[in-house]
């Protein structure tokens, strides 16, 4: 199932993304942070939710989630998932 997070997955929330038409204007606008390609391009969620690409070194696969708040204040990184990769 391609839909769901697998426990390797970084996903990152940018709250105030769906304030604005573009992301552009969030601090999400990094070319590292991609949403999936079936996400609808109108779609909140795919203003809001987008997967991090990770570089360096990664976190361990965890099983279930955890979440930290980004030091800017306005985004949230969520990791894990429930799926192997």
């Amino acid at each position: 199932d391609t839909h769901r997070c697998r426990k390797d997955d970084v996903w990152i929330l940018d709250p105030t993304a769906g304030n604005f038409v573009d992301t552009a204007a969030s601090c999400t606008s990094s070319p590292d942070i991609r949403v999936p390609e079936n996400t609808p391009k109108t779609s909140v969620a795919h203003k809001m939710w987008k997967k991090l690409n990770q570089k360096g070194m990664l976190p361990k696969e965890r099983s279930f989630h955890a979440a930290c708040a980004i030091d800017c204040g306005c985004s949230i990184l969520i990791s894990g998932g429930m799926v192997d990769g």
